[in-house]
């Protein structure tokens, strides 16, 4: 590009630069006639007469952003001398520019949300403005959770929500073990589990549930696990997968003085009952309206998992077509031959 290209490029350059500032001039705004009726206080201008409803005031975003950088590009490609025209070299290192910008806002974007959900279980100290009083405010407390809001980071603690930018100060979980349970909490989400509900002084049963984990939430610092909408403790966890599910897949049963029990199981039902003066609580799977008693869930649930896949033991080996109850137990059925699962390694 020689010197009359380059002064040609510059003022190109300068006269969109002009272009944009002046249709972001907060003073280039649309005055309103006298007689027009308005709420708000009247102020005067430059001798143009009063305006009204001058209460609404126009923000004006001084950061140059990937949006703006565009429009600049744009403007200086309408604005350009057609007889001397924008030289193509010049248009794609501005190209690259804009490029290069959106990626450095797309990664910053990254960076904080992965530091937001990094506090999750951490207590934290928060300064910030209460969005009802619109007055400052001091908070602290856990993360239970994260929410990402129109691309900011919002942290749940307790029942507040106050943004990420607003943390002062960052604490460490108290102990080991409790980190150590914390992020066994955190693997579970996405997977699916079973889970015994308990009553709250851990004596007895008081249900069945099973679902994929949504999130974790914590609660006095304690990770809870959301399923379905119901919070589980992961003492309650008596079983973990990818994908298994237990409801709704076909077994058959055997059950003493009737015939073989084949359906889908339609629901976990967990009884308790009193023996030698001690609760019990004893599992049934419902099956075409009978209920068959079960030994552990954790078993029934690995052994469903292994429907269709191959196998090899001591006495038999080849692909798992189903699962049979007998006394309890859950048995794998290959052809014509049976292996418990308890032998399966």
């Amino acid at each position: 590009m020689d010197n009359s290209e380059l002064l040609n490029f510059n003022a190109n350059f300068l006269r969109s630069q002009s272009q944009y500032n002046s249709s972001n001039t907060p003073g280039n705004v649309e005055t309103k006639k006298e007689d027009d009726k308005g709420t708000g206080p009247m102020v005067q201008t430059d001798g143009k007469g009063p305006i009204k409803n001058s209460t609404i005031k126009r923000e004006v975003n001084n950061e140059l952003d990937k949006d703006a950088f565009l429009k600049l590009l744009v403007t200086q490609l309408q604005y350009q001398d057609p007889l001397s025209p924008m030289d193509n070299t010049q248009f794609i290192a501005q190209t690259a520019q804009f490029t290069a910008l959106e990626q450095m806002k797309n990664l910053n974007s990254t960076m904080t949300n992965s530091q937001a959900f990094g506090l999750i279980g951490k207590p934290v100290y928060v300064e910030t403005v209460n969005p009802e009083t619109k007055s400052m405010e001091t908070l602290t407390g856990v993360v239970g959770s994260v929410e990402i809001v129109n691309g900011e980071p919002y942290l749940n603690i307790g029942t507040k929500k106050v943004p990420y930018k607003d943390v002062k100060m960052v604490g460490e979980v108290p102990n080991t073990d409790n980190s150590a349970v914390v992020s066994q909490a955190m693997s579970l989400i996405g997977k699916t589990i079973q889970g015994v509900l308990m009553n709250d002084d851990l004596t007895s049963a008081e249900g069945f549930i099973e679902g994929k984990v949504d999130f974790v939430k914590f609660v006095d610092g304690v990770p809870i696990l959301s399923v379905n909408g119901k919070d589980v403790n992961l003492y309650e966890v008596v079983s973990v997968s990818e994908n298994t599910l237990i409801i709704g897949k076909e077994i058959s049963a055997e059950i003493k003085g009737e015939d073989i029990v084949k359906g889908a199981i339609s629901d976990i039902i967990i009884k308790n009952v009193t023996e030698d003066g001690k609760t019990v609580s004893k599992i049934y799977a419902k099956i075409n309206d009978k209920e068959v008693e079960i030994q552990d869930i954790g078993s029934l649930s690995s052994s469903i998992a292994l429907i269709g896949k191959e196998i090899k033991t001591e006495e038999v080996s080849g692909v798992v077509d189903g699962v049979k109850i007998k006394e309890g137990k859950p048995y794998l059925t290959i052809g014509d031959k049976e292996v418990a699962y308890e032998n399966v390694k």
